[in-house]
């Protein structure tokens, strides 16, 4: 079924669940292309991938986007430079917005959250004290 596809010049992606020998569950992607030369069909090439971490990982990112996006504490994240790059709902609302689109469109970010703007930049700047608990929560992982 597959192969007929294919074969009859379609270009697709298959991607399947599938269990590895110890039962665990794993994940695989084959792109199917048509062998064409001189407008005939000669025959498909497949590649085949196992995208078992890339799909994990995908997983988990749905996660951290519903806990996000649902989240009733504002929270966004900016450049260095303060602009905006990405802000849930909640925080629109407690700044006043409509939408996040409207938020993140700012000029000057998340500079302009703070009444002294020095304020942002001593926050954003880490301390030694913050390099020292950094090195010693990474060791403990």
């Amino acid at each position: 079924r597959n192969f007929d596809r294919v074969l009859a010049g379609e270009s697709y992606i298959l991607r399947r669940r599938y269990r590895k020998p110890r039962g665990e569950t794993g994940f695989y992607q084959n792109t199917y292309v048509p062998l064409v030369r001189g407008g005939e069909i000669l025959g498909a090439v497949v590649f085949a991938h196992d995208i078992t971490e890339w799909s994990e990982r995908e997983e988990e990112g749905r996660k951290y986007r519903a806990i996000f996006e649902k989240a009733l504490e504002g929270i966004y994240r900016s450049t260095a430079a303060g602009r905006f790059l990405e802000a849930n709902r909640e925080m629109a609302r407690i700044l006043g917005y409509d939408s996040t689109e409207e938020m993140l469109r700012l000029k000057d970010g998340s500079v302009g959250l703070y009444f002294e703007p020095s304020e942002r930049l001593r926050m954003a700047t880490p301390t030694d004290d913050d390099l020292v608990l950094g090195r010693a929560m990474a060791g403990r992982a």
